[in-house]
């Protein structure tokens, strides 16, 4: 298929009139900014759960999103175990480290401050048949700042299928190649930015998300970049995927 109507294909099938949203604000980083209801035209909605533990050497606050008001409850079900069973994965992790440590400091006369497990969450766009959104995985385990892993969830919301880049893009053959160049393009304009030798393609297992008619990739913390760039995140129309 030419890459320019498949691309088009893609940019109808997936662009929503939707708006994206996002649970973070300007001033706090892990502020749930409250959803108005019938935002969205579409059956399928998103809400918000939230579980806290607070404990002397453990902090927990996860914003994680809920799926509701698909056709099949099953795959409904299955969608929101496999997101929130990520959540509690990680959480658990550092909830078991925390206390390990904690013990250790009494055994050994020392101060442990808390550690801490966050979550919170951006949708970029929300259909009946698909659903992109990120959580960002943010600890505190001692040293002198925490971390962020940001996870990428594109879901076919008719099988339950996390999507992978290559499932949405593999009618383009060449479309690893067109991505890179794009990239190497960006971060080769910002040298004091970015660690351009430390860039050597994306991954397969690149995390991305849907908003409207762009493709936005993200990389780690460290990757590409220093700890104070943050998350770098590249924007790709996709109608640029056919230009190249």
């Amino acid at each position: 298929m030419n890459n320019f109507i498949y691309i088009s294909l893609i940019i109808s099938l997936l662009s929503s009139s939707a708006p994206c949203f996002n649970t973070f604000n300007n001033t706090t980083k892990y502020n749930l900014t409250k959803l108005t209801s019938n935002i969205f035209k579409n059956k399928v909605k998103i809400i918000t759960k939230e579980l806290e533990i607070k404990k002397d050497y453990f902090d927990s606050k996860l914003k994680f999103p809920i799926i509701t008001g698909l056709k099949d409850e099953n795959i409904e079900k299955q969608v929101n175990s496999m997101i929130e069973n990520d959540v509690l994965k990680f959480r658990n992790k550092i909830k078991d480290l925390a206390k390990k440590n904690k013990e250790k400091s009494i055994k050994e006369g020392y101060e442990l401050l808390p550690y801490v497990a966050y979550t919170d969450y951006k949708v970029s766009t929300i259909k009946d048949d698909f659903v992109s959104f990120y959580i960002d995985f943010y600890e505190l385990t001692g040293g002198a700042h925490g971390s962020t892993l940001r996870k990428s969830y594109n879901i076919d919301l008719k099988t339950g299928k996390l999507l992978t880049l290559n499932d949405i893009l593999k009618d383009i053959p060449d479309y690893k190649d067109i991505i890179n160049k794009y990239i190497y393009n960006e971060i080769s304009k910002k040298p004091d930015i970015y660690f351009v030798d430390s860039f050597k393609g994306i991954t397969d297992n690149i995390a991305f998300t849907i908003e409207k008619d762009t493709l936005v990739i993200y990389f780690q913390q460290y990757e590409i970049a220093p700890y104070s760039s943050g998350i770098p995140e590249f924007r790709i129309p996709f109608i640029k995927l056919s230009s190249f």
